[in-house]
């Protein structure tokens, strides 16, 4: 059921050598967005100022493993403010792709 065009996967497999040629033996298939939002991946979101936090709320609704960490402006022109979010997410591409779409957010890093 995984294997549908352009659809990306996740295969773990076993290496084995077999008279000089490596065969390799699927494990397990897995759909890529689900694997990434179990691994726990996070986020580090840079904001030119601190208007779009509230529509990021509202997009950080699904529950998962991910840490996000909102990087804002600081007092001073050369200080920044780092806010860890206490609540885990689930972070997927879609998530990624509508926060970095929103006006007032700089750069998005996946940690």
């Amino acid at each position: 059921p995984f294997l549908d065009v352009g659809r990306s996967i996740l295969l773990r497999v076993v290496g084995d050598w077999i008279d000089d040629e490596l065969k390799l033996r699927a494990i397990s298939v897995e759909d890529l967005d689900a694997a990434a939002a179990q691994a726990g991946e996070g986020l580090k979101i840079r904001l030119s100022d601190p208007a779009p936090i509230p529509v990021i709320a509202r997009e950080l609704k699904t529950a998962g493993k991910g840490l996000i960490t909102l990087i804002v402006p600081g007092a001073s022109e050369n200080q920044e403010v780092e806010i860890a979010l206490p609540k885990r997410v689930q972070v997927n591409p879609q998530l990624k792709s509508t926060l970095a779409s929103l006006a007032g957010v700089l750069e998005i890093e996946t940690v």
